[in-house]
């Protein structure tokens, strides 16, 4: 039979170490992860809520009909039913007339040794039975259809699939980032000016020509200068 689990990641409230701030009661475990170090992740969260919403519409039956022998899920686990009780126990109140409980009785394992226990339960109401092989390949092929869903320890299609889809993504996305640091312009410094020469020649204020610094223009009424 397949097993049927879900995606974890490490606690983020303990950082893994499963331990946190202590009280007196629980001393320093992490509420988080209850001591465990690991979470459900969001999208694993996300596909046990819906694959126990299936397994509800696919197994549960009224609890009128739960007979001794039965397994059922209580306190979430399911539990071999030993007596089941509609008169003489516990009882409310509908609409004015008192109702008997159906309180499910059955053993439950603990370290100081067996406990006899019951469950009470209000007429009408369903319980989840213990699959059928039919019903377990059904929620098995259900598994494989939500992302986050481990089925055998391996990721199911779904999940197989979004991880494959994100790892192209972001393949893609480290490509455009390179290719625009590649394509990007390279600021070039502007090429050095060379200061100008100073003059050789002057121009004269007489007739407009030029001449030699430090010479004359031999114009007559430049006068020599």
């Amino acid at each position: 039979m397949n097993k049927i689990s879900f995606e974890t990641e490490t606690c983020s409230r303990c950082g893994g170490s499963g331990h946190y701030s202590y009280c007196q009661m629980h001393g320093t475990t992490c509420f988080g992860c209850k001591g465990k170090g690991i979470q459900q992740s969001k999208r694993g969260a996300k596909a046990r809520v819906a694959w126990d919403a299936k397994r509800v519409e696919l197994c549960s039956v009224p609890v009128e009909t739960v007979q001794v022998g039965d397994r059922v899920l209580l306190d979430h686990r399911f539990r071999t039913i030993e007596r089941v009780e509609t008169t003489g126990g516990s009882r409310f109140l509908k609409d004015g007339v008192w109702v008997d409980y159906i309180s499910l009785h059955y053993t439950v394992k603990r370290p100081s040794g067996p406990e006899p226990t019951s469950y009470g339960l209000t007429p009408g109401m369903r319980v989840v039975a213990a699959d059928t092989p039919e019903q377990w390949a059904a929620l098995v092929a259900f598994a494989d259809t939500l992302t986050g869903a481990l089925i055998d320890g391996q990721p199911s299609t779904a999940t197989a699939k979004a991880d494959a889809a994100s790892a192209k993504r972001a393949a893609t996305k480290a490509a455009k980032q390179a290719a625009q640091v590649v394509s990007a312009p390279v600021a070039v410094p502007p090429a050095a000016v060379a200061p100008a020469a100073p003059s050789t020649t002057r121009v004269c204020g007489h007739c407009g020509s030029d001449y030699p610094v430090g010479q004359s223009c031999g114009c007559f009424d430049n006068g020599g200068q």
